[in-house]
């Protein structure tokens, strides 16, 4: 007599994964299933461990698909914002050491000439250069990104 199941003895794991039993005790799927498994929980004292699985609602599982351009486009404008941020706060670290150091002490006002002025006026103008550029990286940068990830936003 064979031991061998049946095609209609086998559990719906071992048709999907098309999965070939002797008998119908090692019918599970996992790396520590079936007689492995209950025999090291035998060993421990314990009971066999279980989890119960729950599969996400269809809508859950919708994959959307995007074209990769776009990705690469968004990865561009990041790495944009990311450099005008980096040269932002780099301007408004260098402005405020030149403010300290020109007005930190009376001795240092007597320091402020045209050439410190005229310093002091370029680091400003590019401060807000840098300012403006960086925040238009930005808004392009959110823009792109709820176009390719809110599917609501390209209708």
């Amino acid at each position: 007599m064979s031991m061998t199941t049946t095609h209609k003895d086998r559990s719906p794991e071992t048709e999907i994964l098309g999965l070939q039993t002797d008998t119908p005790e090692t019918e599970s799927v996992g790396v520590l299933s079936g007689p492995v498994n209950r025999l090291a929980a035998e060993l421990a004292g314990l009971e066999a461990p279980t989890a119960p699985i729950q599969l996400p609602s269809k809508e859950e599982l919708t994959v959307r698909l995007v074209n990769i351009s776009l990705l690469q486009r968004l990865d561009e404008l990041r790495g944009d914002v990311t450099l005008l941020q980096t040269i932002f706060w780099t301007i408004a670290g260098g402005l405020l050491g030149l403010i300290t150091t020109l007005f930190g002490s009376v001795q240092s006002t007597i320091l402020f000439d045209k050439a410190a002025g005229a310093l002091l006026v370029l680091l400003t103008i590019f401060l807000g250069l840098f300012g403006f550029l960086w925040r238009r990286a930005s808004k392009r940068a959110d823009e792109m990104t709820k176009k390719i990830f809110e599917p609501d936003a390209n209708r």
